[in-house]
């Protein structure tokens, strides 16, 4: 096992080598190329040597970043190699090493970590000169790989553990109609709360009874290049007994061309940061191909809604009652200053109904046809008040659609 002291970024720094593609014959073109496309995304590697063994490419001295934030990964195999730098590489399988480290965390604490179990499978990288028939997504980033995974990592503080995720996986197709899917899943995960008196957010966390928070992370990427229509939907964060969290998005308008001038802008931005207003309007430029086809955020709650009314009646020496009115107030006053008088009276009769009887919340935008993002930003700086209309914005608690009467709901 090899030893580092870099930040905790190395896992997801592992997940930006999957680029490497190599040319088993030529380990050096195949390691430059390597570095050229980290460096078109933004990201510095460097290696000690390069050799080929048979059909694998073996990369010595492996680091990424730059300064504080430089990872170094060590040896890093990429099997059964074929490609060119012109034309692009393949790998079969990316292999690396485990890690583990330090690394300084606030008020001069030391964090231990430990990452084990890397690898990813069935890896493109483009070349200097790609064949214009590539996949749309291959013509927008340099590299695609089919899988990854991280089997464990952990963080540890003065030989306890304190943070654990296991069961990583990232799995990608390319499908009909330039059609790419992605699945973002962690197994499961753990926090231990610290016991410190100092830290407020672990001390009211124990006190709500999370001593130990578990749970399990899942998330879907769909996006049609064809069509420009990129979906994240649904990401589902589920910690056991505190609820699930869900939230779905999908936008018109992210077209590949989209795609390759926000790279130019971020490239812009690296070498001109001072030009930041000509960056901006291009970015308004982009905004404006955009367009929101529906957007929703919903809780199912586990427990943790009434442990939270039972805590603040405890801590304000209230009932359970008078802090649900207490909360539905203060929820009714903020949302009045929007000025749509419907739209608040859903919202306030699902909060109520939610803390009433905590089972789900649930706000969506749900139009009947996709709106510009230019136009709601509009609304957003000239009529506040007409959001809910523009967004077709509803809100509703406990699976009931019809909370309230506001016109703004659209389901």
């Amino acid at each position: 096992m090899r030893r580092i002291t870099a930040g905790f970024s190395a896992a997801a720094f592992a997940t930006m080598l999957s680029c490497g593609t190599a040319l088993a014959a030529d380990a050096n073109a195949f390691a430059e190329r390597v570095k050229e496309a980290m460096a078109s995304q933004g990201a510095t590697l460097t290696y000690d040597d390069a050799v080929s063994e048979g059909d694998t490419v073996i990369m010595r001295g492996v680091q990424i970043g730059e300064g504080s934030n430089k990872v170094d990964f060590g040896q890093v195999n990429f099997e059964d190699v074929t490609g060119a730098p012109d034309t692009g590489y393949e790998v079969a399988r990316v292999g690396f090493e485990d890690i583990s480290g330090t690394d300084k965390a606030s008020g001069d604490r030391t964090i231990a970590y430990d990452i084990m179990g890397m690898s990813i499978e069935s890896l493109m990288i483009n070349g200097t000169q790609p064949s214009s028939n590539q996949p749309a997504l291959l013509q927008g980033t340099p590299f695609y790989f089919e899988r990854a995974s991280v089997d464990t990592v952990k963080l540890s503080e003065d030989g306890e553990e304190t943070f654990s995720v296991g069961d990583v996986t990232v799995t990608s197709t390319i499908g009909d109609q330039n059609r790419f899917d992605s699945d973002f899943n962690v197994g499961n995960f753990r926090v231990i709360l610290p016991e410190e008196k100092g830290d407020d957010g672990a001390n009211m966390g124990r006190e709500l009874g999370y001593d130990v928070l578990t749970g399990s992370m899942q998330s879907e990427v769909n996006w049609t290049s064809d069509q420009g229509k990129l979906a994240l939907s649904p990401t589902v964060l589920n910690i056991d007994n505190v609820g699930t969290l869900r939230t779905d998005l999908v936008v018109d308008g992210y077209t590949p061309e989209v795609i390759q001038s926000l790279q130019k802008i971020s490239e812009d931005m690296r070498q001109n940061p001072e030009n930041q207003q000509n960056s901006g309007m291009a970015i308004m430029g982009i905004l404006a191909q955009l367009s929101l086809s529906n957007v929703s955020l919903s809780f199912e709650d586990d427990s943790l809604t009434q442990r939270l009314i039972d805590y603040y009646a405890k801590e304000m020496n209230q009932s359970p009652q008078a802090v649900i009115d207490m909360a539905t107030q203060i929820v009714q006053a903020n949302i009045s200053q929007i000025g749509d008088k419907a739209f608040q009276d859903q919202v306030v009769s699902a909060v109520q109904s939610f803390l009433k009887d905590p089972q789900s919340i649930r706000v969506a935008t749900e139009p009947a046809q996709p709106i510009p993002f230019m136009q709601i930003m509009g609304s957003v700086m000239g009529a506040p008040q007409t959001l809910p209309q523009v967004l077709s914005l509803s809100v509703s608690a406990n699976g009931d659609s019809d909370q309230g009467s506001s016109n703004a709901t659209a389901q």
